[in-house]
C-alpha cells in the first residue's frame, strides 16, 4: 500500500493529474457515498457510477454531479497539502523507504 500511496504522489507532480485529499474528520458529504467519474463532453455533463461487475452513464442534465464537484473541491486539501499527507501516510506504512 505504501507504494501504491508514492506513485499517487508521483502522479500529483504530473501537469496533467491531480491529487488531492478529503480530509476524513470533515462533516458528512455526498462524494463519501461512493466514486463517481464526471465527463464533460460537447453533448453535456455525463456521470459515469461503477457498480458490481458493470457500470451506468448518467447525463447530469440537473448538474447535480457538477455541484457535488464543486463541493469536494471546497472540502479537499490544496495539492500540495494532499501530497504532503499522502506522503505521511506512506511513511506511517512503510518507515524505511521515506
Amino acid at each position: 500500500m505504501a507504494r501504491q500511496l508514492r506513485f499517487l504522489c508521483k502522479l500529483n507532480t504530473t501537469a496533467n493529474v491531480t491529487v488531492r485529499v478529503v480530509p476524513s474528520g470533515i462533516s458528512e458529504h455526498a462524494g463519501s457515498s461512493g466514486s463517481f467519474t464526471l465527463y464533460d463532453l460537447r453533448q453535456g455533463l455525463i456521470g459515469y457510477l461503477r457498480h458490481h461487475a458493470a457500470g451506468s452513464f448518467i447525463p447530469d442534465h440537473d448538474g447535480d454531479y457538477r455541484s457535488l464537484v464543486n463541493q469536494l473541491d471546497q472540502l479537499a486539501l490544496p495539492k500540495q497539502q494532499s501530497s504532503a499527507a499522502i506522503s505521511q501516510l506512506a511513511v506511517g506504512l512503510d518507515p524505511n523507504t521515506g
